[in-house]
């Protein structure tokens, strides 16, 4: 029943449910503006699962019904027909954006696939599978994340038509028993749902925020309070009655469970224990405005308000572009000042606007789809969701061919790019190059952190000029050799080095070589939070419990090479690199270095620098008196040869963001490291080294 019909209650238009959306999607908004202004309001997403609960139930117990076949084509097709248009332009307007704006990293690696698997409602899967949680820094720069919620609504919509056609049809059956196990299904469904999020938010957190499975129970929350209200057909056609007392609590209740949702629920609770607070406000709400025959009037006259109305009708559309906009400038210019705000609102209303009067309003009132046959809007939405998908597919294939960004040179920003050669030339007298295969048979296991990885380039152009071949072991979570903090401390990472370890036992031979690659100091930000300060940092590295988890992680290091020693093998590691307050690959764009995260500049007070590294190089060097023989290599002066250090040197990065090399800093250290196996294998290299 749309919006204006004089019919009204479970079997009619529900004006009051139109303002709960707006209140839902108002209170996502701001939320995802700035968390700071309602820390809770990520929880409008379950308001919106009830009400989605309730409003399917009611289209499907009002939809003509001729044979199954028939019924349930004619709900796909009008989902179809409400859903797709609307979400495959956002995603096509999206990616084009996305393409144009954003630069390919580790921060936007997983915004390709989430894009596209949200074409086919699975975005939810996509994130389990290459997010580290919702709140997570990727998740919060990838314009696509808020489709989870889509994914999570249209996998729902598979399977609960069935469910609700079963109750429909046998609700007044005579077989107490068909009529029991219809009756029940749902709420034995929602049980099994609620017991599945209580378990996975404590084991599987990620799976238990963007799972149907966890999240079943709040549309079927929804399903059932309509299911009530509609009642045993041989009983009531009306709704059941509240008293009078506990009718007019009952608003009050429900603002209050969802006011305090929208300010106090945490991220780790959601959706279980404390999804129970908005789940159970909308269904009070609900129940008195859709359920009962007396709406409140005062709560009547605020949810059912034209303006509140007029949002709730658009609030699909606000939903689906807000989340866009907003990451899309947290990309490029940053939202932290009154203007960069204000343009975020503006954009994502006026999308929404256009979104729904241009597009969702002609298609669902088209007198031609009308007319259309379901299988043929089912059909017509499907190809554009295949055209979607080659689309998007191919658009992101050629990303580095169409952004905008200067990081689309990738042997130049790239640190994990492997090295390719220059074109063919005459070797000229002299050359420094090494000749090719004199190590062939070596190999190099390289292990740490994601800066193991960020030698990459340097290392794919030692295997190309010598025939050494190399691996890389890299842990973010348990970085083996890391020696700041020892495994044992880090949780679920004691089994780290035994697995590396096994590693090497069954692929190296003697004479090889294990290379420790991590990050060993406190970096200044990473790819996307605030700016630590000198002070804060030096403070850090220097107190009782640092100095203590650096002797522990020492200790634990020199006993990790006693083993590798046994093997036959000769370990290197590195000292801490020059690291840096602004990440160069966000901030070397024309539309992206007013972003406040570039202000700090791409220089850096190298005494500041020694000062920070000076207590994990004095552990390194320690090492030495238990491991003469260890390998150590410092390519601080290469990268930073003179007085500040800098991030560029000949227009080119040195550093892709702050701390992890870029392919040009790879190439710049490609001739020191050569020294370094020289002086592991000096029979092969000392008379070839540059």
């Amino acid at each position: 029943m749309e919006p204006g019909s004089t019919k009204r209650g479970v079997y009619g238009y529900i004006p009051e449910i139109d303002g709960l959306r707006a209140a839902a999607v108002l209170a996502v908004f701001i939320n995802h503006l700035h968390s700071h202004w309602l820390p809770g309001g990520f929880v409008g997403v379950d308001v919106f699962f009830v009400i989605s609960g309730y409003v399917v139930s009611k289209s499907l117990m009002t939809a003509e019904y001729h044979s199954p076949a028939r019924y349930l084509g004619a709900f796909y097709a009008r989902r179809v027909l409400r859903i797709l248009p609307a979400l495959l332009a956002c995603l096509l307007v999206t990616t084009f954006f996305t393409i144009l704006f954003i630069p390919q990293s580790w921060l936007s690696e997983s915004i390709p696939i989430t894009g596209q698997w949200a074409i086919f409602g699975a975005a939810n899967i996509a994130l389990i599978n290459t997010t580290d949680g919702y709140f997570a820094p990727r998740a919060e720069f990838n314009p696509f994340t808020h489709t989870w919620s889509l994914g999570v609504e249209e996998q729902f919509y598979l399977l609960f038509p069935i469910i609700f056609l079963l109750w429909m049809r046998h609700r007044g059956s005579k077989d107490i028993w068909i009529r029991r196990c219809t009756t029940l299904l749902l709420p034995a469904l929602l049980i099994a749902s609620l017991v599945t999020a209580v378990w996975l938010c404590r084991t599987a957190p990620d799976r238990g925020f963007y799972s149907l499975l966890s999240r079943f129970w709040e549309l079927a929350a929804g399903a059932l309070l309509y299911q009530w209200h509609v009642g045993r057909p041989q009983h009531r056609v009306t709704p059941p009655q509240t008293s009078s007392w506990l009718h007019q609590a009952l608003p009050l209740l429900g603002v209050v469970l969802i006011g305090v949702s929208f300010v106090a629920c945490q991220p780790d609770k959601i959706p279980m224990p404390m999804g129970l607070l908005p789940v159970a406000g909308t269904l009070a709400l609900i129940h008195v405005t859709g359920g009962g025959s007396r709406p409140v009037r005062w709560l009547s006259q605020i949810l059912a308000h034209p303006t509140a109305r007029q949002l709730g009708l658009i609030s699909y559309s606000l939903y689906l572009w807000h989340w866009p906009v907003i990451v899309l400038m947290r990309w490029t210019v940053g939202l932290r000042s009154a203007v960069t705000l204000a343009t975020a609102v503006g954009l994502s209303l006026g999308l929404a606007l256009a979104s729904y009067y241009w597009l969702e309003s002609p298609i669902r009132t088209s007198a031609f789809l009308r007319r259309a046959p379901n299988l043929s809007k089912i059909g017509m939405g499907m190809a554009a969701a295949w055209a979607s998908l080659l689309g998007t597919t191919s658009a992101f294939a050629h990303q580095a061919s169409l952004t905008l960004s200067v990081t689309r040179d990738r042997q130049v920003w790239a640190p994990s790019a492997a090295w390719s050669p220059p074109p063919p030339r005459t070797a000229q007298p002299g050359s420094s190059e090494v000749p090719r295969q004199i190590l062939k048979g070596r190999r190099i296991f390289v292990a740490g952190n994601s800066h193991a990885g960020a030698y990459e380039g340097m290392l794919s152009r030692v295997r190309h000029s010598t025939g050494l071949d190399y691996s890389i072991s890299m842990d973010i979570k348990c970085p083996v050799g890391r020696v700041r903090v020892p495994l044992r401390n880090l949780e679920g990472c004691t089994a780290a080095q035994d697995t590396f370890l096994a590693h090497l036992k069954k692929e190296a031979r003697p004479g090889d070589l294990v290379f420790f690659a991590s990050l060993r100091v406190p970096r200044f930000r990473d790819q996307w939070t605030k700016l630590e300060s000198e002070a804060s940092l030096l403070k850090d590295v220097t107190s009782p419990s640092a100095a203590e988890y650096r002797r522990q992680g020492r200790l634990e290091t020199e006993e990790l090479i006693d083993r590798i020693k046994a093997m036959g093998l000769h370990v290197l590691i590195d000292l801490p690199k020059p690291w840096f307050k602004t990440p160069p690959f966000r901030c070397s764009d024309w539309f992206n270095r007013s972003h406040p995260i570039c202000a700090a500049g791409f220089q850096t007070d190298p005494k500041v620098l020694q000062k920070l590294r000076a207590p994990i190089v004095a552990e390194i060097l320690a090492m030495r008196v238990r491991h003469p023989d260890l390998v150590i290599w410092d390519p601080f002066p290469r990268l930073c040869p003179s007085s500040p250090c800098q991030a560029f040197a000949d227009g080119k990065p040195l550093f892709f963001d702050g701390d992890h090399l870029s392919g040009f800093g790879n190439e710049t250290l490609y001739t020191d490291f050569l020294g370094v196996l020289a002086n592991v294998w000096p029979e092969s290299l000392r008379h070839s080294t540059p």
